[in-house]
Parts: C-alpha cells; structure tokens; sequence
C-alpha cells in the first residue's frame, strides 16, 4: 500500500549542535545499488578522487554483502560497503560504511561496522551528528544534497518509526513519524533505503511505502 502526504510539516523540532530545526516532506518506490555503478563512480571533492577498487564478499553471522577498498588520490582509506558507496557531502567530505574483521567463538568474521562522514583528515560518526541512527537498519541515503533515513526511537517501551531529514549545511533536521513496523528481523534491508522518484522522496518497507515531497525554498 501506498501512502501520499502533501506537504506535510513536522511538529515535531529537534535541537542540532544549538541549532533549532524544524522540516517538512510529501514520498515513493524502490531502488536496487548497484555494485557495478558504484565502483565505476569517482567521487570529487575539493579536488581529492575517492575511487572504490578491489571487491570482495563478505559475511557474518546475520548478514553478507560486497566490500571494496577506498582510495582518495591513491592513498588507501578504509575497507567499505559497496552498497552503501561513498556519497559526497559538500565540498570536502565523503559518508561511507567501514567494513571490518573480527574474531570471536565462531572464528573470524567480518561485519560491517557504523557509518564515517570523512574530511580527508578526521573521521566523525553518523550516529554522533543525527539522532535516532542505526547502521544495520537506518538504510541511509544522500539525495539532492540532503541525509534521508529511517529513525527509530523508544515511546512508552514501543519502538517507533521516523521518515528523517538532514541538511549537513543548514544543520536541519525534519521528522515524520510513519505508521511502519520494526519486527524482529536481522535484514538490514528491511527498511529500503529511500530514494528520488522525480520530485517525491520514498520511504518504502514490508508494511507500506510512504511519498514526500519538499517545500519549494523562499
């Protein structure tokens, strides 16, 4: 089932880094990442090249996917999810999704980790910067220059579920609690990654798929 909003604005405003914020959306489908598209792209910023090479499978205990090394003008970064990529925030920074071996009393096992917004110099986790982010099942995505991706939190011990916005430049952030589900499930993508559907932003999982549109700028 599908669900349209007009328009709609959040009531709900949280404070950012000392910054009030405030958002509003409309919604749409679904997207497959392509490991492919994504090691083919070189990402610019600032005039560095983020390039993504050497893939390889990985797999842990409740999830598998594809991994590849990232260089910036030649210089080795990290082991990162390919579905995830390396999204450009800005002029100077880069999103991306470490991958990491660990061992434990299964053996050796390599998992990813949490999401990195990275300068080129220091390293700052997703978590730290927006509220309500998981790794494994916020499903975050960077369209038209903003952060989509589902937030969850805890409401009288029932977890609830938040279509979020974020502006990296503005530092603004916009909720819209979504009448989804969070099921006990270790799909990690359970919920879709949101995506651009002409002017409508979707957020789609197994109980609907939700269509928001943003605001024209004054």
């Amino acid at each position: 089932m599908t669900y349209y909003h007009e328009e709609l604005m959040s009531v709900l405003r949280t404070t950012i880094s000392a910054t009030a914020l405030c958002f509003i959306f409309v919604a749409t489908g679904c997207r497959d990442r392509s490991a492919d598209a994504a090691l083919k792209a070189s990402i610019a910023a600032d005039g560095a090249a983020y390039v993504l090479s050497d893939t390889m499978p990985y797999e842990d205990n409740v999830s598998s996917g594809t991994m590849a090394l990232l260089h910036r003008n030649g210089v080795f970064i990290d082991s990162v999810d390919v579905a995830f990529g390396v999204p450009r925030v800005g002029r100077d920074s880069v999103l991306f999704l470490p991958v990491r071996s660990a061992s434990g009393a299964t053996g050796v096992t390599t998992s990813i980790t949490d999401h990195v917004l990275f300068d080129g110099t220091n390293r700052k986790l997703l978590k730290d910067i927006v509220p309500h982010f998981d790794s494994h099942f916020s499903s975050p995505a960077m369209l038209a220059g903003a952060l989509y991706y589902w937030g969850f939190f805890q409401s009288t011990g029932i977890d609830s579920v938040q279509a979020v916005r974020y502006e990296f430049k503005r530092k603004r952030l916009n909720q819209l609690p979504l009448p989804a589900t969070f099921g006990g499930t270790d799909d990690r993508f359970y919920f879709t990654p949101p995506f651009l559907d002409r002017k409508e932003f979707v957020f789609k999982s197994a109980a609907g798929e939700w269509r928001f549109r943003t605001p024209r700028q004054r």
